[in-house]
C-alpha cells in the first residue's frame, strides 16, 4: 500500500525527518521525510519544500490500520518529547486487477484460448464471466414484432499461476458470446474487474 505525508521539526533544521510506519501496530519501514510538497513550503516557507513522504509499504489483504510516526530530533542535553504520531487511517487491501484480456485463438469447434496479464502475488484463482447476448421476440402494439436483447452469463475458475505473468486458459464460446470479465480472488477477496467486449 501507498503512504504518504509530511513532517517538520524544528530541532532538525535543514535535515529532512525520520518516519516510521507501522501497520497494525507493527513496524513496517522507515521513510526519510525529503520529497517535494509545494503546499509544505507555502505554509512553511522557512521549512522549504522537500518535507514529505511518499512510499510503497508492505501490508496484507483485508482491513489494516496505518499509522505514521515522525521520530523527534533531540538536541543535547534536552529532554525527550518522544515521538509524536502523524496520523493513522484504516485501509482495505484486495489483490491487484488483472489487466488486457483479449483472445488469444479461436478453433472451428469453438474452442478458444482467452489471455490475460495476472498483476497480483496474491490470488489463489481468477474468477472469469463469459457473457452471451440472446434475442427474444416481443410485440409491441405500435410496430409489431420486434426482438430485444438479454444476457446470461456462465462462471469459470481459473487456477492461479504463481508470479506476475500472462495467464491463458481454454475455454468454450460462441459466436454470441459478447464479453469476457475477469477478477482476481484471494478467499474472500476480490479484486476490480476487468472487461473486454461489445456488450
Amino acid at each position: 500500500m501507498r503512504v504518504s505525508g509530511w513532517g517538520i521539526d524544528r530541532d532538525s533544521g535543514s535535515a529532512p525527518l525520520v518516519v516510521d510506519i507501522y501497520v497494525d501496530g507493527a513496524w513496517k519501514r522507515t521513510l526519510t521525510a525529503d520529497v517535494y510538497r509545494q503546499d509544505v513550503a507555502d505554509a512553511y516557507p522557512a521549512y522549504g519544500a522537500y518535507r514529505g513522504y511518499d512510499a510503497t509499504v508492505p501490508a496484507g489483504l483485508g482491513t489494516h490500520q496505518v499509522c505514521a510516526w515522525a521520530i523527534s530530533v533531540v538536541p543535547a542535553g534536552a529532554p525527550n518529547p518522544g515521538n509524536p504520531l502523524l496520523g493513522c487511517k484504516t485501509y482495505t487491501g484486495v489483490p491487484a486487477a488483472p489487466s488486457n484480456p483479449r483472445t488469444i485463438s479461436r478453433a472451428q469447434d469453438g474452442t478458444t484460448v482467452i489471455g490475460f496479464k495476472d498483476n497480483s502475488v496474491e490470488e489463489t484463482s481468477f474468477r472469469v464471466t463469459i457473457t452471451r447476448q440472446y434475442w427474444e421476440p416481443y410485440t409491441d402494439p405500435r410496430w409489431g414484432q420486434l426482438y430485444r436483447a438479454y444476457y446470461v452469463d456462465r462462471q469459470i475458475t481459473v487456477p492461479a499461476q504463481a508470479g506476475t505473468a500472462e495467464v491463458t486458459f481454454t475455454a468454450e464460446t460462441w459466436g454470441s458470446d459478447c464479453r469476457t470479465t475477469v477478477s482476481a480472488v484471494s478467499g474472500t477477496f476480490q479484486s476490480a474487474p476487468v472487461s473486454t467486449g461489445w456488450c
